[in-house]
């Protein structure tokens, strides 16, 4: 048998599958949730679809009556014979099968799957967790150990180092900076006076200079989420690291002032 030939066959095949089923959609009086694009075999009695919809929905069959409906929602019929198939209905693709459920208390037995506050979770203290050989904490840790003992620097290690030098790097400097003192800022060499000098938790750890302006630069009036750390007009005050600070004597410009 040549390739194109059992190509063919294939293909035949496969349309037969097609042409003897139905794609649909399950659909639930009570349940929020839909199943979509379910393929059945157009031979498959009604009881025997009802088992598969329990399978979904949860609902017991002897509890259930099926109807079919177009994708608009239209009704269709009532499919409530059991021994009839998909083919007698005349059930094509793209149509609904609605599952209402007869169960008095379906609605109150309903589980909503997207609460998660209906969940139960396992707690556990954190000494307990410690403890614990078979934690995600404690794999993590192994496979930090085992980079080291092979020699091998982990990022977060690296990014440990890299913050520890800035850090030493930033009070090294800030320990030099006054407060009253003028200044230029990087990037763009804008010139403005020293107003603060020391940590702002509200931004990041480590050593901040806060400067005021003489021109409308600056993200704030010198104050972080409602705590004030010194006084400045709206857009004239900002904070910085220290290594974006050049100290030295930059008076402020008088914009031709004594010409007028």
């Amino acid at each position: 048998i040549n390739a194109e030939y059992m190509g063919h066959l294939l293909s035949v095949y496969f349309f037969s599958i097609v042409k003897m089923s139905v794609v649909v959609t399950l659909t639930h009086s009570v349940d929020p949730r839909s199943v979509m694009e379910k393929r059945y075999a157009l031979t498959m009695t009604i009881e025997s679809l009802k088992n598969k919809a329990q399978t979904h929905f949860g609902t017991s069959p002897n509890l259930m009556r099926l109807q079919l409906k177009e994708a608009t929602g239209e009704l269709l019929a009532e499919l409530n014979d059991d021994s009839r198939t998909l083919e007698d209905y005349k059930v094509s693709d793209g149509q609904i099968i609605h599952v209402i459920d007869l169960d008095p208390n379906a609605k109150a037995n309903l589980i909503d799957w997207t609460d998660v506050s209906q969940v139960e979770k396992m707690t556990i203290s954190e000494e307990d967790y410690e403890q614990r050989e078979d934690s995600v904490r404690k794999f993590k840790q192994k496979q930090l150990d085992m980079m080291r003992a092979a020699g091998i620097q982990p990022e977060s290690d690296r990014q440990a180092a890299k913050l520890k030098e800035d850090m030493e790097e930033w009070e090294k400097l800030a320990n030099d900076i006054k407060v009253g003192q003028r200044c230029i800022v990087s990037p763009g060499d804008r010139k403005a006076t020293v107003m603060y000098v020391g940590n702002v938790p509200q931004i990041k750890p480590g050593f901040f200079v806060g400067v005021k302006y003489d021109e409308p630069v600056g993200k704030n009036d010198g104050s972080v989420q409602g705590k004030r750390y010194f006084e400045a007009c709206q857009g004239y005050g900002g904070f910085v690291r220290p290594t974006a600070v050049v100290i030295g004597d930059y008076p402020e410009d008088d914009y031709g002032v004594d010409e007028l």
